[in-house]
């Protein structure tokens, strides 16, 4: 059962999946100029399949949900 305690209408939020841990720290992989690049996240609520980034990550940025495994950084 899922109780909603808050409603973030704006709320900029990834699916579950694609968040990693890096370091111990909750990371996303995005997309920039063609080149996958990790970013270290601070995260808020889960609603479902879905998890509230509060810090890291902007608006439009385009974050990878699968296949994250098979990416290096540079």
């Amino acid at each position: 059962m899922e109780i909603i305690t808050d409603r973030k209408p704006d709320a900029l939020s990834v699916p579950k999946s694609a968040i990693v841990t890096f370091k111990d720290q909750p990371a996303v992989w995005v997309v920039e100029s063609d080149v996958a690049r990790r970013k270290t996240v601070t995260l808020g609520m889960r609603t479902g399949d879905r998890v509230e980034v509060t810090g890291g990550l902007e608006p439009g940025d385009m974050a990878i949900a699968s296949g994250q495994h098979r990416l290096i950084e540079n």
